[in-house]
């Protein structure tokens, strides 16, 4: 693999995902190749690591389990370590006004870090905006930054966060013992190894039973390792001791919505949004939970705040297409299902999903056409054999079983493929098959006496 991220955006999943070939074993080493090459963003490789962890067969999982906990566990020493000096005095807002980059005041890998504590402010400049010590310093405050800018300075960009120091519950200028450990458990959760960020916060548990940020982040860690009954136990007790916070409700929420206890989750994501959760994943799975309800409606509200709050979230028009092609209202379906594609013009599967709309429709040309055109995104099985049967009913039998035998060749185990090129290859097996049940139905056998 050729290219190199370093300046691309901060959402590495989707461009990460567009590389893969669906090839376990290629795609270990395409992700490898990318990770050895971009070792400087920290950033990319959080997100490599998701992958590795999910396409690793489990011999070499563990091994490269460790790897990933020594570098995490060195990472967290060398931002602690900054984040000490950075705050251990008080300087005036004067003194910083004209940081420039030569007087950054550390390194944190390649990334060029100052922290300056004032008397009413905590300021972080960076050269590198994707660093992934500005995630340390969200994690060691417990917090988002509460101000944001870019500065130039002789022709460089500077970034410049900056939090309230009286808006911050946890501010502490020297970090203790459970700091170190909510850093970096958040630090293991953040690239994908919540099975040993999960004892980090037990042992903040242990002696700080009512943290309740620790609390969410124990659940979510247990959520992601499919404890879902423990999860909600440890989410339900963060909700409680903050009853005024949303996030331990969209926490509770987003878990029942695993557990397929809908009601629930409706429940309580409806409490996180009136309680000012406005984030896009808030309205969005609100619509879930109330399109699994059947009451599609009311879904399709929720979705379009989503789309309202994130307009370039992909999966929020997905949604919204499957709640209208519920409704029947098929126009509004493809609408969504096109704009669906638009933020996403590598994915196969909005194309799918048109075709699937324009069958029920019974337009099977203008299906045939959207499954075309998903087959020449991404050689899929399923897209191949949707594809034959529409062609079979506009009676365009050679090319179906092209398809199906195009489908057979992606996946040589597909029965459904291979059923439905014997149909074509045997046309009379479907009188067959009626003549037997006639058949049946005239000449019932006797039933064997016990």
């Amino acid at each position: 693999m050729s290219k190199d991220f370093k300046n691309d955006p901060v959402d590495y999943s989707s461009l990460i995902l567009k590389e893969l070939t669906y090839d376990w074993d290629k795609d270990v080493l395409v992700l490898k190749e990318l990770r050895e090459r971009n070792r400087g963003n920290r950033n990319l490789v959080r997100a490599v690591n998701h992958w590795l962890l999910t396409f690793l067969p489990a011999d070499k999982k563990e091994g490269f389990t460790n790897q990933v906990f020594l570098e995490i566990f060195l990472d967290h020493k060398e931002a602690l370590s900054i984040i000490s000096k950075g705050l251990k005095e008080v300087v005036s807002e004067e003194d910083i006004r004209d940081n420039t980059p030569k007087e950054f005041t550390h390194k944190f890998g390649k990334d060029r870090v100052s922290l300056i504590q004032t008397a009413r402010r905590v300021i972080l400049k960076l050269d590198n905006p994707h660093s992934e010590f500005l995630s340390f310093l969200i994690d060691y405050f417990r917090s988002e930054p509460h101000g944001f800018e870019i500065s130039e300075v002789k022709g460089e960009k500077i970034y410049v966060y900056h939090w309230e120091k009286k808006s911050m519950e946890h501010f502490r200028p020297v970090p203790d013992e459970i700091d170190y450990l909510f850093t970096f458990g958040s630090a293991l959760m953040g690239h994908g190894l919540e099975s040993y960020a999960a004892p980090r916060f037990k042992e903040i548990l242990n002696r700080d039973p009512g943290d309740h940020e620790t609390l969410l982040c124990l659940g979510r860690c247990q959520m992601a390792m499919g404890l879902h009954e423990f999860a909600v136990n440890y989410l339900r007790r963060g909700a409680s001791i903050k009853p005024k916070d949303g996030k331990g409700y969209k926490e509770l929420g987003d878990c029942y919505l695993e557990m397929g206890l809908y009601a629930l989750a409706l429940e309580n994501l409806l409490r996180a949004r009136d309680l000012g959760q406005e984030d896009w994943g808030v309205h969005n799975n609100i619509g879930v939970a109330y399109a699994n309800l059947e009451e599609y409606g009311q879904a399709i509200e929720a979705y379009e705040k989503a789309a309202e709050v994130a307009p370039e979230i992909a999966s929020i028009r997905r949604n919204l297409g499957l709640a209208y092609q519920k409704l029947g209202q098929f126009d509004q379906a493809i609408e969504a299902f096109e704009r669906y594609s638009e933020f996403d013009p590598q994915n196969h599967a909005p194309h799918l999903l048109m075709g699937d709309v324009y069958e029920e429709m019974s337009d099977h040309s203008r299906a045939a056409e959207v499954y075309e055109k998903a087959v020449q995104i991404r050689r899929d099985y399923g897209a191949y054999v949707n594809l034959g049967r529409v062609y079979e009913k506009l009676k365009r039998i050679a090319d179906a079983r092209t398809s199906y035998q195009e489908a057979i060749k992606v996946d040589s185990s597909g029965e459904d493929a291979r059923a439905k090129l014997f149909r074509l290859d045997h046309p009379d097996i479907g009188n067959l098959e009626e003549e037997m049940a006639q058949v049946v139905k005239d000449h019932p056998f006797p039933h064997r006496r016990p």
